[in-house]
């Protein structure tokens, strides 16, 4: 089955003209309006990208900034305990830097610290300092700090390192994850989805995330902007999170904590909420244009087709022959002009149809005329002319008066001539009573074959005087035909009398014959003159003679295949003629084959 059917264009002018306007109309707008849309898409989707990189920028200014102000604050510490402790015995040494370093951790809101000063053997230690701090790498250009091993129950904790303006003093100070995790809850610049974290070098959580996940707590965050993050570089993208939800990322690498990441992250659903607000307001907007703009095209070709409409209507009353409403000729431009051209048009041609129903009366006049006079004529030439023939062949025989030598001739003469000129004054009664529809077929069945011979033995002499030889094909299978006999013995009579006369001394002239189921077919061939393929087509009308020096010598009134085409067609059959120069004429005619006992039921 087929599914597809293609699409076809609107039928009626005026629903193809509204399509067309409405398109006109609605292309142009909607090319302005995707590209405005798209516009508008890059440029919420490029401020979103770029409030989210700002969130992430400002968590990292403020991390650097709270790095930067300890560890100033922790040198400053360096400097007022040298001033304070040095100088006094070991035990004095200790005691004082002890008691000053616990203050200092209390304030800053440590876990601990170790303390190392040249004049306190071992170092000072206080609060939760573990052996493995000291093994940690040295930091690096830039580094303020660093993440430090994690406390006994998961707690995240990272170091600062301060060095004293003397040689051999310096402050490591341990702080907890949760002194940086007011810095990372949600802002309310990134929307009710927002979240932003810190992440370790090793793509741990070491802040704490705002929603739940494995990742990040039993393994890395293995997401495509963390990847990128920890590699040292920056930026905004569109991707999942570690939950596998669309969101708008933004990090930013944090070489001062000797590698790590912050995350600013918003849900896309919300971060667009506008861009759908907007395809919304779109799409309304479309609505309510199209409704707008199908109006405006209805209306515009409304008063194109009205008129066109009205003249269409006047011209279908026009043919049908009845009195048309009066056009608006007053419109303008090429519509009104229509109008005046068919107004006038109309004007001409009822003049014209005037004048032709004028000569149809006259040539109906004529016609009957004409009938009157061929009625009359024959009358008054057949009887003259039987009388001229009968008295000729009564002379010739000398049963009046005994005749002979030139007289015997010259009735001979006069008996052919006036046998010649009857057959003339017969064809063309027969010609105008057809024409007239005065000629009715006598439906009888007949034997096709018993025809044909009867016919080829009238011509027999004809044929034998001008060494012509008639042949016959097809004849014995023939089945009955029903026709009128007398007319179709008069088309066989007369197309095989045409192929004698056009064919030479030597030549030869064949019937052939063949039944279908529906038709019976006769073809008269001869290897005569021929006929010139421009005469072809003409040779059927009345009078019409093939004007050539060679044709001319046969003489001829023009009427013969004008009679066998017009006796063909009252039997509902037609007539094909083929023919070369100087090969001769196959003249076919096809006939229908009637039931012979329905046809004689209705006789």
């Amino acid at each position: 089955m087929n599914f597809w059917r293609p699409l076809r264009f609107p039928s009626t002018l005026e629903t193809r003209l509204i399509v067309v306007i409405l398109g006109c109309l609605l292309l142009p707008t909607f090319l302005v309006g995707w590209i405005a849309y798209d516009a508008t898409s890059d440029s919420i989707v490029a401020q979103r990208l770029h409030v989210v990189g700002r969130v992430a920028e400002s968590k990292h200014d403020q991390v650097v900034t709270i790095l930067q102000r300890t560890n100033a604050r922790a040198k400053a510490f360096l400097s007022d305990t040298h001033a304070r402790c040095s100088g006094h015995a070991i035990s004095i040494a200790r005691a004082c830097a002890e008691g000053l370093l616990e203050n200092f951790i209390h304030s800053e809101r440590g876990l601990g610290a170790i303390l190392h000063h040249p004049e306190i053997r071992g170092g000072l230690a206080i609060g939760y300092a573990p052996e493995q701090i000291d093994a940690l790498p040295a930091f690096g250009p830039g580094q303020l700090a660093a993440f430090a091993p994690a406390k006994a129950g998961g707690e995240h904790t990272y170091i600062i390192t301060a060095t004293g303006t003397e040689p051999g003093i310096t402050l490591t100070l341990i702080f907890p994850a949760s002194l940086l995790q007011g810095l990372f809850n949600a802002p309310t610049d990134l929307g009710a989805s927002g979240e932003t974290f810190l992440a370790d070098k090793d793509g741990m959580f070491f802040t704490q995330p705002r929603y739940e996940s494995t990742q990040g707590h039993s393994h890395p965050i293995s997401t495509r902007p963390m990847q990128a993050c920890l590699s040292g570089k920056t930026g905004e993208v569109l991707d999942n999170d570690y939950r596998d939800v669309d969101i708008i990322h933004g990090y930013r690498f944090v070489p001062e904590m000797g590698g790590g990441c912050i995350m600013a992250h918003v849900d896309q659903s919300e971060a667009f909420e506008p861009l759908q607000q907007l395809r919304w307001r779109i799409a309304g907007l479309t609505a309510l244009f199209l409704m707008f703009a199908t109006a405006v095209a209805i209306a515009i070709a409304s008063s194109i087709i009205m008129p066109v409409k009205a003249l269409t209507r006047a011209i279908r009353e026009f043919t049908l022959g009845r009195t048309s409403s009066k056009l608006d000729t007053s419109a303008p431009g090429e519509l009104g002009e229509l109008a005046r051209a068919f107004t006038s048009m109309r004007i001409a041609v009822s003049e014209g149809n005037r004048i032709l129903r004028a000569s149809v009366r006259d040539a109906e006049v004529a016609n009957r005329a004409k009938s009157e006079f061929l009625a009359n004529m024959s009358h008054e030439l057949r009887t003259p002319l039987n009388a001229i023939i009968g008295f000729s062949e009564v002379l010739h025989m000398g049963a009046i008066v005994p005749v002979d030598g030139k007289v015997k001739s010259y009735c001979n003469d006069i008996h052919n001539a006036g046998q010649h000129l009857l057959a003339i004054v017969n064809d063309i009664l027969d010609i105008a009573k057809i024409e007239a529809g005065h000629v009715e077929l006598d439906l009888e069945a007949i034997d096709m074959a018993d025809l044909v011979k009867s016919c080829l033995a009238m011509l027999s002499a004809r044929a034998a005087a001008n060494d012509v030889e008639l042949r016959h094909a097809g004849l014995d299978t023939l089945p009955p035909l029903m026709a009128d006999r007398t007319r179709l013995m008069q088309i066989l009579v007369n197309l095989l009398g045409n192929a004698v006369k056009f064919t030479p001394c030597g030549g030869s002239v064949t019937v052939t014959a063949q039944a279908t189921k529906d038709s019976l077919m006769l073809a008269v061939s001869d290897t005569g003159i021929g006929i010139a393929p421009e005469h072809v087509e003409r040779v059927t009308e009345p009078f019409y003679q093939v004007e050539t020096s060679t044709s001319r010598n046969y003489g001829g009134t023009g009427l013969g295949l004008a009679l066998v085409r017009e006796m063909v067609e009252l039997h509902n059959g037609h007539l094909e003629i083929q023919s070369r120069i100087g090969q001769g004429t196959r003249v076919i005619i096809v006939l229908p084959r009637l039931e012979i006992e329905t046809s004689m039921v209705g006789a």
